[in-house]
Formats: structure tokens, sequence, C-alpha cells
């Protein structure tokens, strides 16, 4: 929330843990649902499938069930030991289980997302996408 209050975006956090996503984002009247996951877990240099450098956040909710790409707009993972973040859209975020980012390896299916918050100052919401909360539609839904 430190790094995104930085670059100047409006920031809310939900009650509890009740919501599948940690912060909102407000964007013009509209609310961004994102939900955050850093790691510090570098995959394991000695199984074939994994190299040094790349670094693994889990896609799953404490219930241990997948995120939807419903749950939430966007997913940020901050890569401790690099100082990095990801800011990636939720229908890529969540079509697998675990998210493996390698900081400067052009290689990497998700470098295009690295420092890429220029996605939550110009979202436009796809079809699929609820496309975040509004402030008229959060009042509706509500009760008052």
């Amino acid at each position: 929330m430190a790094r995104a209050a930085e670059k100047g975006f409006k920031l809310a956090k939900p009650w509890g843990d009740s919501a599948p996503y940690d912060v909102t984002v407000e964007r013009g009247g509209e609310f961004l649902r994102v939900q955050v996951k850093s790691t510090m877990c570098e995959a394991h240099p000695k199984k074939p499938h994994h190299q040094r450098g790349v670094f693994v956040a889990n896609m799953r909710h404490i219930s241990i069930q997948r995120y939807r790409a419903s749950d939430f707009d966007y997913l940020a993972v901050y890569v401790i030991p690099r100082n990095v973040w990801y800011i990636i859209p939720s229908e890529v975020a969540t079509r697998k289980g675990a998210i493996r980012v390698a900081p400067g390896n052009p290689r990497n299916q998700y470098e295009r997302f690295r420092e890429a918050w220029r996605l939550l100052r110009n979202h436009e919401p796809s079809r699929k996408q609820r496309g975040g909360i509004t402030m008229a539609g959060a009042i509706l839904h509500s009760g008052f």
C-alpha cells in the first residue's frame, strides 16, 4: 500500500478478512480490487523445471481454494529480495495455481507486468471482467 500511495493512488482496505482482495484503489469514482501477494521464495534450482532467480507466489486463498478472475481486478506481486512489483490483470493471474516471476528475464511471461502501475491508472474493464466497484454501486448494494 505504501508503494501505491507514493505513486499517488488513493487506497482503502476492506474491514476484516472477508473479501478475496486486500485493497481497493480508487480511480475517478471507481474502485479496483487488488489482491496483494509477496514472495521471497526462490524456486529450487535443483528441480528441472525451476531456475535460479525465479520467485513463486501461490495463487490460493487461505481456504486452499484457487482464486477466480472475478475475485479481484489486479494481482500485485511484491518480490521482496529484488524490491520489485508486478501488477497483473486477474484474467492473466488466475490461469495457474502459482505465479513464477523472474525479475529482469525478458523471457518470463510476466515480465511485461513488472512495475506496470500504469494498468491501475489506465484501467479499462474487459467484457469478461466486472471492472471494479463504483461508488453508486457500493451504496446501492449496501442497503443505504
